[in-house]
């Protein structure tokens, strides 16, 4: 699987005063009847067999963009995620952000009711697990069997769930594809947990029956301290993406890893 790519610089947050407000864009048109229902339903991606040829696709079109994108993330989406007082509260969205912003991003406050948080970007980091904005605005693959996808009437947004998170300001053609990127993915996800599963408790079952526990391998070894290397950076899903490498050379022979997991997950208010 290739290498996360990382979001472009970093720099110091500037405080979200109530401006933003005034000059915040309306949140996404959904076409006639705002309905999500209403507009084109994604299918299985023509040339795409692989979910690592349809997470590459999906990089392609969401990284490094010349032309702005909108990244809209709806009330559910910090109802789900425990956020929703916290960005409510005076400064909420700076520790939303954990102090530090992708570069060339403006944010809109209380852009609408439904998306109350707009993300004005040329880049959204396509990594090994997940769609991330930043480490706290993210969407994981894991959670794409829970979210109908859908294209608004309009043909300009792709919609993840029911006001949870949308991507907008595209085109048509950019937008199909995203969509059938993303309908490929869910499909695939369900099939690579089964298997993930049915794998890790045979190995477990081995591991069991062992007098002597195996040991981490240097491959191993090195994905667990670049994992500790970004947990301390506080780039918690950077983090993730690294135990999941360690777990893939081995399920077993570093348990600490699903501890680890667990303790990010909490980081990142996934609980």
């Amino acid at each position: 699987m290739s290498s996360p790519r990382r979001i472009l610089g970093f720099v110091l947050w500037v405080a979200v005063s109530a401006a933003f407000s005034g000059c915040a864009s309306p949140g996404p048109d959904l076409g006639a009847g705002s309905a999500p229902e209403a507009g084109y339903h994604p299918k299985l991606p023509a040339g795409i067999k692989t979910f690592a040829a349809a997470r590459e696709d999906l990089a392609g079109l969401l990284e490094n963009r010349g032309a702005a994108l909108d990244l809209y993330f709806g009330d559910s989406y910090f109802a789900q995620h425990h956020l929703r007082d916290l960005m409510r509260s005076e400064g909420g969205i700076k520790t939303i952000e954990e102090g530090a912003v992708p570069m060339s991003v403006m944010y809109n406050f209380g852009a609408s009711p439904q998306y109350p948080l707009d993300i004005e970007t040329k880049n959204i980091s396509v990594q090994e697990s997940m769609l991330k904005e930043s480490s706290r605005l993210f969407v994981l693959y894991a959670d794409l069997p829970d979210l109908p996808i859908t294209v608004s009437e309009n043909g300009e947004t792709v919609l993840l769930g029911e006001r949870q998170v949308a991507i907008g300001r595209l085109n048509a053609e950019e937008a199909h594809r995203i969509a059938d990127d993303l309908f490929f993915m869910q499909q695939e996800f369900k099939k690579i947990k089964e298997h993930r599963v049915a794998h890790f408790a045979s190995r477990a079952a081995q591991y069991r029956a062992l007098a002597v526990k195996p040991t981490m391998s240097e491959e191993q070894r090195k994905y667990v301290v670049q994992a500790n290397a970004m947990t301390q950076r506080k780039d918690y899903a950077r983090a993730v993406d690294f135990y999941l490498k360690a777990l893939d050379v081995d399920p077993v022979a570093y348990p600490g890893a699903y501890f680890n997991l667990a303790l990010l997950s909490a980081r990142m208010q996934r609980y």
